[in-house]
């Protein structure tokens, strides 16, 4: 949902970028076309760059229609929580640890303890290690 938050953020930024160079560059047209005393020529940059401002503003408006109240964020996150494997994957780790706590290879005939993780990653995104840890009192 940040994700998609921080688009929607991106996309206004780009239209705003956009709809300031469109307003130089129609300046800038109008400025020569008084000087040219009525030769009028139809800029292709200028009708390319207001058909992407257009674009922007439908992109945007989408999102808007998608995500406009609180309402849509639960649904989007009860579907998530709903098919966690759609966008979590679980692979689980286990490590042999010496009692200094330093990693011992597999091959290694040293004794060490074993440490069992879960390694979590969100489909296109960075991977976290989870440590589920169950303390028994003796």
């Amino acid at each position: 949902m940040l994700s998609i938050i921080a688009w929607k953020e991106e996309l206004k930024e780009q239209k705003e970028i956009l709809e300031l160079q469109l307003k130089v560059r129609q300046a800038h047209k109008k400025g020569i076309a008084s000087l040219l005393s009525g030769v009028h020529e139809l800029d292709p940059q200028l009708a390319e760059a207001e058909a992407v401002a257009a674009e922007l503003d439908q992109r945007i408006s989408t999102i808007n229609a998608e995500f406009d109240d609180p309402e849509d964020y639960l649904k989007q996150v009860t579907t998530i929580l709903g098919h966690p494997q759609d966008t979590l994957d679980a692979e689980p780790l286990r490590l042999r640890l010496s009692d200094m706590g330093i990693k011992i290879s597999e091959s290694s005939s040293a004794r060490g303890n074993d440490v069992h993780l879960t390694e979590l990653r969100l489909k296109d995104g960075p991977r976290r290690t989870a440590l589920f840890i169950r303390y028994l009192k003796e």
